[in-house]
């Protein structure tokens, strides 16, 4: 089958790569579309201890089922389906407990690392375990549904730090994912939801998802959320960018008794300003991936309750695919998500 394949620090080759080896818990699924992950990009440098190369990389995708092992029920070729994109034993603790995202002994699909290799869906197949499948609506195309593992991270993070109607919230970072937390926290009825962000055109972007207000990432920021909140500051800013000056930010535009969920993180160390916190009751709260938001999401697309057709910057094949990596990571012609066919 043909693949893009990582072969070494900043090289993509679209290549021949050995068909997936399925397990009788495993479906074969033929990849219809799959999103380039913000995380692949990153990856490009070779400083990513989870994208070792040679590895096919890839966990946004859709597809259809191909063929399903003896063990997996629930399931028959010519299935349109969208899937998770962690790996974990069932029997897991964390698992078992509903916290599969939190399992001990996870593999992330796309990734490699000392631990694991785990080829991801920048080819034509790819073979997963029957669990890790959703059902698309009929509504929803491959391209839609490949967007769902985002918009569920993102949900996610909405879930474990919910506003109260009315909250005052703010959003760091407007890439997919800060802009998919815009949607959802102005759905939940949260207000003002107010974006921050560098890049003017990424603040523009947060506006038309349904922000109230765009602020500049600079030394005022902080100031000017006040002033939109009558000088009380926000109750829950979303960081999804988790560099120190961010988190510095958003615990400076917080509310006494607020919350800072760090959505995404860098690779730099953070201090945390623990006496603000203790003498104005902050809390941090981390948000890891995705645990059972994949079929809200994929029903709210659906119901055209949540755009991510707005997202998609591009389509192309899956052979170019070395082109927009390049693209995205050089941050050329404002591009969010490109999509990518098999």
């Amino acid at each position: 089958m043909k693949a893009l394949v990582l072969i070494s620090a900043g090289r993509l080759d679209y290549r021949e790569a050995p068909e997936p080896r399925m397990r009788p818990d495993e479906v074969l699924i033929r990849v219809k579309a799959c999103a380039i992950g913000e995380e692949d990009v990153a990856a490009l440098d070779g400083r990513s201890a989870l994208r070792v190369p040679p590895l096919i990389m890839g966990h946004e995708a859709s597809g259809v089922v191909e063929k399903v092992g003896g063990q997996v029920r629930g399931w028959q070729p010519g299935d349109r389906v969208a899937f998770e994109s962690l790996v974990y034993p069932l029997e897991d603790r964390q698992a078992r407990a509903g916290l599969y995202h939190l399992a001990d002994e996870k593999k992330r699909v796309g990734a490699s690392c000392k631990a694991y290799r785990l080829d991801g869906a920048m080819a034509e197949r790819i073979a997963l375990p029957g669990y890790l499948l959703h059902r698309i609506p009929d509504s929803v195309s491959f391209d839609q549904a490949a967007l769902a593992e985002p918009a569920a991270h993102a949900a996610h993070a909405v879930r474990l730090t919910p506003p109260n109607l009315n909250d005052a919230v703010a959003v760091i970072g407007c890439g997919v994912t800060g802009l998919l937390l815009v949607q959802l926290l102005s759905l939940a009825g949260a207000g003002p939801v107010i974006a921050v962000d560098q890049h003017e055109e990424r603040r523009n972007f947060a506006l038309d998802s349904g922000a109230d207000e765009a602020f500049s990432d600079d030394a005022a920021v902080s100031e000017r959320i006040r002033q939109r909140t009558a000088g009380h500051g926000v109750s829950i800013v979303f960081d999804t960018l988790g560099r120190a000056d961010t988190l510095q930010t958003a615990i400076d535009c917080l509310d006494a008794n607020g919350v800072v969920n760090v959505v995404g993180f860098s690779n730099t160390a953070v201090p945390t300003p623990l006496q603000q916190m203790v003498e104005r009751q902050l809390r941090l709260q981390g948000s890891c991936g995705v645990c059972g938001e994949f079929p809200a999401v994929l029903d709210m697309i659906a119901r055209r309750i949540l755009d991510v057709d707005s997202l998609q910057s591009i389509k192309a094949p899956l052979s170019e695919g070395a082109l927009w990596f390049d693209k995205l990571a050089r941050n050329e012609e404002k591009l969010l998500k490109v999509i990518l066919h098999p």
